[in-house]
């Protein structure tokens, strides 16, 4: 007769199997992947760009690479955003890869938040800023830039 598996360990990994499977649904359902040309892409940055109303980025990119908050950003403000958005385009494959990420996951973070970037180059924690500071900005456009390759990265909360 084979041995008895404790019930507590049953449950526990009922409850793994139950976290990933929700895992699991929300990453494919706040990601979408698409071939798109050059020109397309560019149409769908510059109406994401049109949303922030000339509102300038509040970090950018340094020459060593880190991110900072942008000397000449307004202090922005509002209610709190309800996701961040992140747009990549890789020119070299002609992908667009959008994800929409809810705020309250960015507030839980860790491990999941840099699986569902992960093709975006992009971590969260690069921006230096906690989720509960990055609410006080509400709405606004957080990072956009142009790489070397020809890839652009937006990144904004609404």
């Amino acid at each position: 007769m084979g041995a008895r598996v404790p019930r507590p360990l049953v449950w526990l990994f009922a409850a793994l199997l139950l976290g990933f499977g929700v895992f699991a649904v929300m990453a494919f359902r706040a990601t979408t992947l698409e071939q798109v040309d050059a020109a397309l892409a560019a149409e769908r940055l510059a109406d994401a760009r049109a949303e922030f109303g000339g509102l300038r980025p509040l970090l950018e990119r340094r020459p060593d690479g880190r991110l900072e908050r942008a000397p000449d950003a307004p202090a922005h403000g509002g209610a709190e955003p309800e996701r961040m958005v992140v747009l990549f385009h890789r020119a070299t494959d002609g992908e667009l890869l959008r994800i929409e990420i809810p705020f309250w996951f960015l507030r839980v973070k860790g491990p999941a938040l840099r699986m569902v970037l992960s093709g975006t180059d992009f971590d969260v924690e690069q921006l230096g800023i906690a989720p509960r500071d990055l609410a006080a900005f509400g709405a606004c456009p957080l990072l956009d830039e142009s790489r070397a390759d020809g890839s652009t990265l937006l990144v904004w909360t609404e």
